[in-house]
């Protein structure tokens, strides 16, 4: 019967029991029960409650993550966290804790408390965070744009460092920021070769950001070392949901354990003050309750004139995304190999497996920005690979054999690996 014992914490979290505990006594195995099961984990209901309020206004960053074992209200403040890697697979309340996350700080805090850094590569479920204040910038969609806005944050680091030489007043009154990046994993990928400096800018980030403020939030699906590219030690708090596979749970909390979970908001949380994993149900918002809170929140927290907020101009993230992006026709024809030009070899042998292509599909496909993805596009048919523009529909791919590619696309290709009998596979599609 060793399972009753290896397994009875999550009998207790499915049956919502305060109390699910075997023993041993007289060669006879007991359960001690309790007959009262745990309240349901609504997150507005422990907004409302008055007892927050007050816990809230000790916390520079009031965080509700759910309840604990005995059906206690775990509350945190994500600036005792310093940063915070949150991981698990599709469904298991991931997102949930994301929304909480926000709309605890957006709730409990003004804009000249807390300035807000979104960057949503995945599914659109932060967008709808567009309206708050608190945002440096629009929600970011696409990773070249993402980029753009953590360049800047690293420039505000740098700014805040000489405040913190120069005037220290001053910079006790800048408000926290909290960057949230979900899917993160995507947005390393989305970003090509490019995706060093962008790695490059985080690990920085996490090294120093906490000393001046700046907390990072990275989410991740199925987040392993190598998919996550940064080095994960300066992040000592993690918050991981079920898991697919075993080497996911160890990526998130640097052991076993979260692939066993139940889903649905069960999770473990490893932080700094507590001695080992805390086994916790996450806090559970309907999407009902989730439009009311954002059009409570958005009448309540007007904008207001503030001198240290921080703000991205988006003729800054549009000029840092063009810096990026405008080498995709400068490809050397001796040979030098630019992040894009390898990028664009890629794009066309994958064209070159299909009947039609389009910004839409190689957005899709290779996490892209929709204007990138057009200028990519346009790449194509300047290469007679996909047809002209007809009306809204995809473009037709044109080569049929090896001998319909220009000598400028086989030299593409071949400059990047692409061997004569790898394109005849992919026109064999």
């Amino acid at each position: 019967m060793p399972q009753v014992f290896d397994r009875s914490t999550d009998v207790k979290f499915k049956l919502k029991l305060h109390t699910f505990k075997p023993f041993v006594k007289d060669s006879t195995i007991y359960i001690k029960v309790s007959e009262v099961e745990i309240k349901h984990n609504r997150f507005s209901r422990v907004l409302a409650d008055p007892s927050f309020a007050e816990i809230a206004k000790k916390m520079k960053l009031p965080y509700i993550v759910g309840t604990d074992s005995m059906g206690e209200i775990v509350i945190e403040d994500l600036a005792d966290f310093k940063h915070l890697l949150i991981g698990g697979s599709s469904g298991s309340g991931k997102t949930i804790a994301l929304l909480i996350l926000i709309l605890c700080l957006i709730g409990c805090k003004s804009e000249r408390e807390v300035n807000l850094l979104i960057i949503d590569v995945g599914a659109n479920d932060l967008a709808l965070f567009n309206a708050t204040p608190h945002l440096s910038c629009p929600v970011i969609r696409d990773a070249e744009t993402g980029l753009g806005a953590l360049k800047a944050l690293a420039r505000e680091m740098d700014r805040r460092r000489d405040f913190e030489l120069n005037n220290k007043f001053e910079f006790n009154l800048l408000p926290r920021i909290v960057c949230v990046i979900d899917e993160f994993s995507a947005l390393v990928s989305g970003i090509g070769d490019e995706s060093k400096l962008l790695t490059s800018i985080i690990s920085s980030l996490l090294q120093r950001g906490r000393h001046y403020g700046i907390h990072l939030v990275l989410a991740a699906q199925n987040p392993t070392l190598r998919n996550m590219g940064v080095d994960l030690s300066n992040i000592t708090s993690r918050m991981a949901f079920a898991c697919a596979k075993s080497n996911f749970s160890m990526t998130i909390l640097d052991e076993l354990g979260a692939e066993k979970l139940a889903g649905n908001g069960d999770m473990y949380l490893k932080t700094p003050s507590y001695d080992g994993l805390q086994r916790i149900q996450g806090a559970y918002i309907t999407s009902r309750e989730l439009s009311h809170m954002l059009r409570r929140f958005k009448l309540q927290n007007h904008q207001i004139d503030n001198p240290y907020k921080f703000e991205i101009d988006a003729a800054i993230l549009q000029q840092d995304e063009e810096d990026i992006s405008n080498v995709l026709t400068k490809s050397s024809d001796k040979g030098k190999r630019s992040a894009d030009d390898k990028f664009l070899a890629q794009i066309i042998i994958w064209a070159l497996e299909r009947e039609t292509v389009s910004s839409n599909m190689i957005c899709d496909t290779f996490n892209v920005g929709w204007r990138r993805a057009k200028r990519f596009l346009d790449r194509l048919n300047e290469l007679e690979i996909a047809g002209d523009l007809d009306a809204k529909l995809p473009r037709a791919v044109l080569p049929i054999k090896v001998e319909d590619l220009s000598k400028k696309v086989i030299d593409i290709l071949e400059r990047n690996g692409y061997t004569e009998d790898r394109v005849r596979e992919a026109l064999r599609y």
